[in-house]
């Protein structure tokens, strides 16, 4: 048995594929070959947990090994130009920090370079703080609040991070992120997202463009903290998310507290979320990376574990694996959006939580899924389609939405108690026989999408919805090729 060299670290999954941890290596005993790490994981480790080591020798390019015993960086240069003299290696956990500050205004900077566990800028017990016009990059997190209030992050650049793009962590309330371009983060701690909240309220997170994040694009809420409440996300235009775990998507809002959030999603653009590992939603690992369309978790917008009191409304989401799921919230209301080309299922309902009834037992019920457009352009199966409902009748009702596509068919609403990925698949007579979508407009041909003068448009139907405008959505500087951006991902004409 020998130990591990100093610094040597690893990577590693939970067996859920949820969440990767980065920690030290103890010892490794080569002749058991067991690795004993330094730390401790929420989630366990076990069959199926991916990991890699870091910290190693190694001979691939733009990779490098800290030798400490014997003080000596060996890098491996990605760039036949690179020259040593050009060097910069971070060694400040923060690079501005702000403690029991108030009244400060930080603009034009442009901050590079912190410690993995670090941020280009830190700001704690403090209130009405307003960051404008910066550029962070290969910071830990770009811009990390503690117990902050009244901090506005407004019209900067954060990229390449190693972990959050904003976090914002226990009571940070009424911080406004607006117009920022957050992409690039998560290469390190591969659960983290373009924007954090924890146990955080009355925030606004509006007008940003997120893209190629590791987790979520926009995510957070209620876990271990306490409640979080009165959120909006609105006008943000997200792609490209969930790119490292197997469970994820564009927004997320968690409701561990099992009360009304009053939290409200509305006019985003979404598209292209992916997923990313070896183990399904089953829990059953795999020797090699599974389909995210069948075997992982993805959705665009997501109410996790008890999200209630949620209202979503008015966003676009095409080009997604799965368009919008609800897991054993109660009281939220779905409407006025547009769905078009997800991969997998439409509104995907599921009462049955993986952590039982939770603190606060309460039945998933009153949850309204109404005005929505949802256009099917490739045949339903068991995994895609217009709904997926693991639960009772009253569960979630669905009326007066329209239906259209070529992928309508026999097999597109799935409702069967059990599992909500179901082989109980029917077509529009036998759904509506459950008293579902009385009201709706189905067919294949029973309306198109286009996009006119500025607007996504439902034409061919008797009774359209109204234009939902892109005029205001996303980064002021980005709008100029926003329409093309969306005709592209919805393939709209």
């Amino acid at each position: 048995m020998r130990a591990a060299s100093v610094g040597t670290m690893v990577s590693i999954f939970g067996v859920r594929g949820w969440q990767n941890y980065v920690l030290p290596i103890k010892r490794l005993d080569m002749a058991t070959r067991v690795v004993t790490l330094d730390g401790a994981t929420w989630d366990a480790l076990g069959e199926g947990s991916r990991y890699a080591l870091l910290n190693v020798p190694t001979e691939r390019p733009g990779e490098w090994f800290l030798d400490a015993a014997n003080g000596t960086l060996h890098l491996r240069p990605d760039r036949p130009a690179w020259q040593p003299s050009t060097s910069v290696i971070a060694t400040l956990p923060c690079l501005i920090a702000v403690e029991h500050g108030s009244n400060i205004v930080l603009s034009g900077l442009q901050l590079q370079g912190s410690t993995a566990e670090g941020a280009g800028v830190c700001i704690s017990q403090s209130d009405t703080v307003t960051l404008q016009a910066l550029r962070i990059t290969d910071t830990g997190d770009g811009v990390r609040l503690d117990h902050a209030t009244h901090v506005r992050v407004l019209h900067s650049e954060i990229a390449r991070t190693g972990g959050y793009g904003i976090v914002l962590r226990n009571r940070s309330d009424a911080t406004l992120v607006t117009d920022n371009w957050i992409h690039d983060v998560g290469s390190l701690h591969q659960d983290a997202s373009g924007i954090w909240f924890d146990a955080s309220s009355g925030n606004v997170f509006s007008h940003n463009r997120i893209e190629d994040a590791a987790k979520f694009g926009i995510g957070g809420g209620s876990l271990t903290s306490g409640g979080a409440y009165d959120n909006v996300i609105e006008y943000n235009e997200i792609a490209r998310t969930n790119q490292r775990t197997s469970d994820g998507g564009g927004i997320m809002v968690i409701g561990w507290a099992q009360d009304a959030t009053r939290d409200v999603i509305r006019y985003n653009f979404v598209t292209a979320t992916s997923a990313f590992g070896n183990i399904g939603w089953d829990g059953k690992p795999h020797t090699t990376f599974q389909d995210p369309l069948t075997r992982l978790v993805s959705e665009a917008i997501y109410l996790d574990d008890w999200a209630s009191g949620v209202d979503v409304h008015h966003n676009l989401l095409c080009g997604n694996i799965g368009g919008m799921e609800l897991h054993s919230g109660w009281d939220n209301s779905v409407h006025d959006n547009i769905l078009i080309g997800n991969s997998g299922i439409a509104f995907a309902i599921g009462a049955e939580n993986w952590l039982g009834p939770g603190a606060h037992p309460h039945p998933m019920v009153n949850n309204t899924i109404e005005r929505n457009t949802v256009i099917l352009d490739r045949p339903s199966t068991g995994q895609s389609g217009v709904t997926a409902v693991r639960g009772g009748d009253d569960t979630a009702h669905f009326d007066h939405n329209l239906y259209a596509g070529p992928g309508l068919n026999a097999y597109s609403f799935h409702h069967e108690p059990d599992h909500i990925w179901s082989s109980y698949s029917f077509g529009i007579d036998a759904w509506r026989g459950r008293g579902q979508d009385t009201g709706s407009v189905v067919g294949a041909t029973a309306a198109q999408v286009v996009l006119r003068d500025g607007a996504v448009r439902v034409i061919g139907a008797a009774d359209p919805p109204a234009p939902l405008s892109l005029g205001e959505i996303g980064r002021a500087e980005d709008r100029a090729g926003l329409a093309e951006r969306v005709r592209e991902s919805c393939g709209l004409r």
